[in-house]
């Protein structure tokens, strides 16, 4: 039996196409092993949202090809799709294998390892269908990845994906609600609604429908115990929304609104379609709403034309908001974008500073929450053995609640996967702990 191990880059839409590569694979026969073990082949799911995501691509392609120089190295996902040439010149790399053809890499790893890199990448934009099967049994998560959508129609100034996942494209609503029911019939207890996107969900099919009606479908259906969101854009976060999600019993009281800036000039000039004072009221009306709900975004300092003015109206918007945590990461131009054009660029010490402020808020906007949530009774969905972690964490089992709390509990190894109630207790920094009730 061949062996083969996947290294997953990148967002939860990557992670939902790794997870279709290992059933692909599985249902011929290849053994899945981890990536630091020695394989047969290996195959890397790249990310490209930034410079650094492509750097750490050939650092990890060195890696590999050092680990067992006769592996066959694939390398596949969004990087591949835009900087083909660039990875294929790395040495090791056997393959590389755009996002229109990632269908195609299993019979590519039945083939003999050729002498010279082949490059199979074809125009994104052309691609109709959605890389997409019955797949998330095979994830390694205990909370299923459902990839709902692909693509993206906005071109934001600064983004690459659209580049490297093309036009918007959606899986039918029957195939959605056949999967979750699948996803249940195995033991999962949970899936997330994931995509690149997915607050476009349905506009492109006939009939059109929209992301709200598939809400409300499996609301009505029940396929499944749980369900989240992924991701979702402010402007896509209706009143109609919030209502449904207020007495919902299936979807998690957790949203995830990437702002990437709170200055509003700064806004117009990333494409973004709401302002920094919409952002603020709709976080407090769901904070309102919604009880315990956990809102978290994505914030991107150092933007051109971003100075010390725009950059404190920006944390200030973020103080004010009543966010729970802030993924910080610093902007970064990306060729074929817009924003790489920009001329008033902020320079890398300026970045690295924002980012550390930015961090620094997104800590105590956490360490607030985790204090509101002490004493309440949450529902978690056991994962994993505590692992590197503090020596009195080594006895304890992570689970995840439904307003996204990793929560450390003492449990047996034999409930992973398994729903328990549990009573939050405390938090130490990052470590929130619990007690089953």
């Amino acid at each position: 039996m061949k062996t083969v191990a996947i290294f997953t880059m990148g967002c939860r839409a990557n992670q939902a196409d790794s997870a279709i590569l290992e059933g692909m694979l599985a249902r011929e026969g290849w053994r899945l092993v981890d990536t630091k073990e020695p394989a047969d082949a290996y195959i890397l799911n790249t990310c490209t949202v930034t410079n650094n995501a492509d750097q750490e691509a050939r650092y990890l392609i060195r890696r590999l090809h050092r680990q067992n120089p006769e592996a066959c190295i694939l390398v596949t996902g969004c990087s591949a799709q835009v900087n083909p040439k660039a990875l294929a010149g790395v040495e090791g790399v056997a393959f590389v294998v755009g996002n229109t053809q990632k269908k195609s890499i299993l019979d590519l790893l039945k083939q003999s390892k050729p002498l010279v890199p082949e490059i199979m990448v074809e125009d994104i934009f052309q691609e109709e269908a959605i890389f997409s099967s019955d797949f998330s049994s095979y994830s390694k998560n205990t909370r299923a990845l459902l990839k709902i959508q692909d693509g993206c129609n906005q071109m934001c100034s600064y983004c690459v994906i659209p580049f490297a996942r093309g036009k918007n494209r959606s899986l039918l609503p029957q195939l959605v609600m056949d999967e979750l029911h699948r996803l249940s019939e195995i033991g999962y207890y949970e899936a997330v609604l994931t995509g690149i996107h997915i607050g476009t969900y349905g506009r492109d099919l006939s009939p059109q429908t929209d992301l709200l009606a598939l809400m409300k479908r499996i609301e009505d259906e029940v396929p499944i115990h749980r369900v989240r969101l992924s991701s979702i854009d402010p402007e896509e976060v209706t009143e109609e929304m919030i209502e449904f999600l207020s007495g919902s019993k299936i979807f998690c009281a957790h949203l995830h609104i990437p702002v990437q800036s709170g200055e509003d000039q700064i806004l117009k000039l990333m494409r973004r379609r709401y302002t920094a004072q919409e952002f603020l009221d709709l976080g407090v009306k769901l904070k309102e709403k919604i009880p315990g709900v956990c809102l978290g975004t994505d914030i991107m300092p150092g933007f051109p034309y971003e100075n010390e003015e725009r950059f404190e109206k920006s944390y200030r918007l973020m103080q004010e908001s009543p966010l729970d945590y802030l993924h910080v990461f610093p902007y970064s131009a990306k060729e074929k974008t817009r924003a790489a054009n920009f001329q008033d660029q902020v320079s890398q010490a300026q970045k690295r500073e924002r980012v550390s402020k930015m961090t620094a808020l997104s800590k105590e906007k956490r360490n607030q929450f985790y204090e509101s949530q002490k004493g309440s009774i949450q529902e978690i969905i056991l994962e994993e053995k505590a692992m590197h972690f503090p020596e009195h964490f080594s006895d304890k089992i992570r689970g995840v609640s439904r307003n996204f709390i990793s929560v450390y509990v003492v449990a047996n190894e034999d409930l992973k996967g398994k729903l328990v109630s549990c009573k939050i207790t405390g938090y130490e920094g990052d470590y929130v702990f619990g007690e089953i009730i």
